[in-house]
């Protein structure tokens, strides 16, 4: 039992932190004040199990744990942002920003993937048009492959 303990407090001191910073900006020409809520996630894809409130998995139930929020920022229409957070992990990180906004005229949530990441990562998304109705679609996917 003991050397179950020393083992895994060996390999959790060993993960590396891992850094992102993401700038943009957000365009909406039928309110060039909007403001908008960025938010810098860390999809986690780790199961917590004997977790009472989630899915039942034959005997056990198990639950998605929830991502971790690196950190976030407002802005507003045509400013530029610039979010940066830190993760400890072992194989890099998965960010996402999740972008909150009304620029349609009712609550919209864009969500634009970033890919895995190690190290320190910088780059820039340019400026993305919140009015296109296309532009969830079209943005999600866009900067899962590109790295620096």
């Amino acid at each position: 039992m003991f050397l179950n303990f020393l083992f895994v407090f060996a390999f959790a001191v060993t993960a590396s932190a891992h850094t992102i910073t993401v700038r943009g900006a957000f365009l909406c020409d039928r309110n060039r004040k909007l403001p908008i809520f960025v938010e810098l996630f860390e999809h986690d894809r780790k199961f917590a199990s004997n977790f009472h409130n989630g899915r039942t998995s034959g005997s056990k139930s198990i639950a998605a744990i929830e991502d971790d929020r690196l950190n976030w920022t407002h802005t507003r229409s045509y400013q530029m942002f610039e979010v940066t957070g830190t993760e400890k992990e072992y194989f890099g990180i998965m960010p996402y920003l999740r972008v909150m906004h009304r620029c349609r005229d009712f609550d919209e949530t864009l969500i634009i993937n970033l890919g895995r990441r190690k190290g320190i990562s910088a780059f820039d998304i340019g400026d993305i048009d919140l009015e296109d109705p296309k532009t969830s679609t079209e943005i999600r996917d866009k900067f899962a492959g590109k790295f620096n």
